[in-house]
């Protein structure tokens, strides 16, 4: 490549920390006049996208009750013999559809709901996929928020010169434009987004379709017993999901890695085994029927989560 040029690393397992080797130096400060850029494109005013309004987020704590590890099949069973449906959806678009979107790739339910006719664009190359966005002529593009588009989504917008809204949670209409909804502050708050310009891009989380099913979640606390747990899940039909300490350990595939940086899960029922409740965690089975948490600390955050709880050592 030429230069001057930026690396982004995505994956690796495990920063390395300072150590006694490291040495202090001077820190070298940049200026514009070294950098050359077009400070009409710089910071806030230079920005595609406006943030138009911060709302914090409510957040679901339950009222758990406490029960005995025997009681868990019990628990199980009538959870999901009562049939509930899950709390909420990704995003309930009651304020009707615009007239088209692009959506690149495949998969987001979503964009069905926000407008009336849905332009599918498969990805070949970034250039490719920017020219066939621009002969379509369709304003807003949107990708499910896979580990795949978010390396894709950023480089297309380069082609294409426009905004990019990343990890969006929901999308909302205002007159005939679009407002994305993103998580920030740890998922604390949540932010209205407008994108301006000719293109707008989005990629937006695609909650899974688990509801009616049963998945068992693996947390730090429990990674010596993953064989244990994956023989009781087997019982129940259960998948296997996991905390991200437990995948940056590589003790279970990045693909079942469950909350902010990992998929959000919507299951009748959820039981978490060691997971201590972290809220990065949280956000991913929030929408979760009955949450079942099994913690030797009893005052683990999950068990504010929890509809059920059981104090054990797994």
């Amino acid at each position: 490549m030429t230069t001057p040029a930026l690396i982004s690393l995505d994956g690796i397992k495990q920063l390395r920390f300072a150590n006694i080797f490291s040495k202090k130096k001077e820190v070298e400060i940049w200026t514009n006049e070294k950098l050359r850029l077009d400070e009409s494109k710089c910071v806030i005013k230079g920005s595609f996208t406006k943030v138009i309004s911060v709302l914090e987020k409510s957040k679901k704590e339950r009222k758990c009750k406490f029960i005995g590890y025997d009681d868990l099949d019990g628990i199980i069973k009538k959870s999901l013999s009562e049939k509930k449906e899950a709390e909420e959806k990704l995003s309930s678009f009651s304020d009707g559809k615009i007239d088209r979107v692009v959506v690149v790739g495949e998969g987001l339910k979503i964009a069905d709901e926000v407008a009336e006719e849905v332009v599918r664009i498969p990805f070949t190359t970034v250039r490719e996929t920017a020219i066939r966005i621009k002969d379509a002529g369709i304003k807003y593009i949107l990708f499910s928020a896979g580990l795949q588009n978010r390396a894709i989504a950023p480089r297309i917008a380069v082609e294409l010169d426009c905004g990019l809204c990343a990890d969006c949670i929901g999308i909302k209409r205002d007159l005939n434009e679009l407002r994305f909804l993103r998580p920030a502050n740890c998922e604390n708050v949540i932010a209205e987004i407008s994108i301006e310009g000719k293109f707008a891009m989005a990629t937006v989380r695609e909650k899974e379709d688990s509801v009616g099913k049963v998945v068992f979640g693996i947390g730090y606390g429990a990674k010596d017993r993953i064989e244990d747990i994956e023989k009781l899940a087997k019982k129940y039909g259960a998948e296997i999901v996991a905390s991200r300490k437990v995948v940056d350990e590589g003790l279970i595939d990045y693909e079942k890695q469950v909350g902010l940086t990992g998929k959000i899960i919507s299951p009748a029922v959820y039981v978490a085994f060691g997971i201590s409740g972290e809220i990065q965690h949280i956000v991913g089975i929030e929408n979760s029927t009955t949450v079942i948490a099994i913690n030797k600390d009893k005052d683990a955050k999950i068990f504010g989560y929890s509809d059920y709880g059981i104090l054990c050592t797994l």
